[in-house]
Formats: structure tokens, C-alpha cells, sequence
């Protein structure tokens, strides 16, 4: 478990969860979750799979997945922590959301205590978006306007 929100791995979920929902309506969805944030517009997609009764939204751990060898099916042992014990699922399918992880391995620049790469750099260089932290496309957009913004006033005061 991550120390830090990705801000985009539950919006993301619930978005292939409607999705997938539209193309195969028959289909019965299970979203297992430790914590579930959204926020802003992404919040339509919560009130959406809230009303779908074929997408059931589950707070729990996800333990183990193992395969059946006779029908490949998979089974997923939760610990809902809402009803404080485990329970066994049988799918055919398994999807992981996986949070937002940095790699700046040989980067020879300033990180933060989570890995990702400090504002604080050398001057000349602006860390922006996913850079910096985990965001959403939008924020992601707005940041690097900001940084943009901020360039362009060092090189018209430098000129």
C-alpha cells in the first residue's frame, strides 16, 4: 500500500467499470477497495456505479487470487473489512489498479521522501504534473500552464 493517494487509480476503475458495464451489460462487476476517492466531475462516475445493480462496490482487502484448474476461472479471497471477515469470489476476470509509482532511478535531480522529483531543482528546471505528484489530466494541464507561465516570466525579465 502506497503512503500517498494517486489521485486517478479510483476514478479510472470506476470509469472501466461503466464501460465495460455499456459493452457487456449482463456482465456482474466487483470493485474490491481499501479507500475510494474521487472528486470533482469524476464524482458523476461514483453516483453512476452506485446505481448500477450489476456493479457492486466491496471495502476490502484483496488477499489472493488463485486459478481452478478445471474451468481457468479465478477465485479472489477478500477481507471485507466492513464485515470484518474473509470472503471467496469466483470470476472470470481479474483487473488490478495499480497506483502511481515514480521512477527517476539516474536522475541527477532533487526527489521528495515518496520518489518523485522535488520542486526545489536548479534554476531553469520545472518539475510539473506526475512529475512532482500523482494527478489527474486535468491538474496535470493546469500545472505545467503554471510552470509554463513562471518560465516565461524568468526569460522576459532575463531579456
Amino acid at each position: 500500500h502506497l503512503p500517498y493517494c494517486s489521485a486517478v487509480c479510483c476514478s479510472a476503475t470506476l470509469k472501466h467499470a461503466l464501460t465495460l458495464q455499456e459493452k457487456y451489460p449482463d456482465s456482474k462487476i466487483s470493485i474490491f477497495y481499501i479507500d475510494l476517492r474521487v472528486s470533482g466531475r469524476n464524482e458523476d462516475f461514483l453516483v453512476k456505479v452506485e446505481e448500477n445493480e450489476n456493479i457492486e462496490l466491496i471495502k476490502g482487502k484483496v488477499a489472493k487470487i488463485e486459478e481452478i484448474s478445471q474451468t481457468k476461472n479465478l477465485v479472489v479471497e477478500v477481507e471485507n473489512t466492513m464485515k470484518g471477515r474473509k470472503f471467496r469470489y469466483e470470476t472470470d476476470l481479474v483487473v488490478l489498479a495499480t497506483g502511481i509509482v515514480p521512477n527517476t532511478t539516474g536522475i541527477p535531480l532533487n526527489t521528495t521522501i515518496q520518489g518523485f522529483l522535488s520542486e526545489k531543482q536548479k534554476n531553469g528546471i520545472y518539475t510539473v504534473a506526475c512529475g512532482k505528484k500523482p494527478m489527474d489530466v486535468s491538474s496535470s494541464v493546469k500545472d505545467a500552464t503554471a510552470a509554463a507561465l513562471k518560465a516565461i516570466q524568468i526569460t522576459h525579465k532575463q531579456h
